[in-house]
């Protein structure tokens, strides 16, 4: 029998409309440096009459894509992330978010929709269904156990009042360089992932112990410091952002931004093997720190 967490979890996800039915058939192929294979899911989207159709079976396809990477790339949206996008003042987005940034471990090279279904098409509430084929390219090779490493925040809960600082502490298993990547879906760039270390202040990433950043070998002091973004709606009180911590073998010259699609073609240009990366969402509270 469920528990009454696994019940309470399984009644969001059925209200967030993200429930998706998979239906899964991999073909193997090798393309240049990258293993790739063509993935066919359904992803459903329920609507009632205050949303357009052509939205709502946007979002089922989005569903759909996201369903696609959790299988070609092995990427999930866990369960206390699903609880923690509803105390943002739009889960569905959150959520969404959560989908695009997880493509940053598995590009979809080529989305074909096979077909589109409206059920229940007489009634008030209707449901979108989806279903497409789609070419994933995930990582060259394997990864190599012994490299890798903890990225952890200074707040647990990872949320943060506007203007509280951060700080990111890094725990690595062997000598490696390390690149941090933040992405904010609710800033006017909504579109753009940008390289927040090393940086001008802060420029030495190479590390083979724990290491705190901002770190003390900068050339000057300086802060992260959580913002609430000036786009939001006002009745949202909580957002979410998010963090990439990418470690690799030997050092490699990022660029200071990119949008989710071009920087995770980057990473898989790298051999599994000399490479690590961790996710880190965090959410932010409107009003500064009391």
């Amino acid at each position: 029998m469920p528990t009454i967490k696994l019940k309470k979890l399984i009644e969001i996800i059925t209200k967030l409309n993200i429930s998706v039915l998979l239906i899964s058939v991999f073909f193997f192929n090798i393309c240049v440096g990258a293993f790739a294979r063509t993935v066919e899911s359904v992803g459903s989207y329920n609507y009632g009459p205050t949303v357009p159709e052509a939205t709502a079976c946007h979002l089922a396809t989005q569903n759909a894509r996201k369903e696609a990477l959790n299988i070609g790339a092995n990427e999930i949206v866990s369960g206390q992330d699903i609880l923690l996008c509803t105390e943002t003042g739009d889960t569905e987005k959150c959520l969404l978010n959560k989908s695009i940034w997880s493509e940053v471990t598995g590009l979809i090279r080529d989305l074909k929709i096979i077909s589109k279904k409206i059920i229940n098409s007489d009634k008030d509430y209707k449901t979108c269904r989806v279903k497409i084929s789609a070419d994933v390219k995930s990582l060259q090779g394997h990864k190599d156990p012994g490299f890798d490493f903890t990225a952890t925040l200074n707040r647990h809960d990872r949320k943060y009042r506007h203007q509280e600082k951060i700080e990111f502490f890094i725990s690595p298993s062997t000598k490696m360089y390390v690149t941090i990547f933040l992405w904010d879906p609710h800033d006017e760039n909504k579109k753009q992932v940008s390289r927040i270390f090393p940086n001008r202040l802060d420029k030495r990433n190479w590390l083979a112990s724990q290491l705190k950043v901002p770190t003390s070998n900068a050339i000057r002091p300086y802060e992260f410091r959580a913002m609430f973004s000036r786009n939001t709606l006002r009745r949202v009180i909580l957002i979410d952002q998010y963090v990439l911590v990418v470690a690799t073998r030997s050092p490699i010259n990022f660029k200071k931004k990119y949008t989710p699609e071009e920087l995770n073609g980057r990473l898989l240009e790298i051999p599994a093997s000399d490479w690590r990366r961790k996710r880190i969402d965090f959410y932010v509270l409107s009003g500064k720190q009391p």
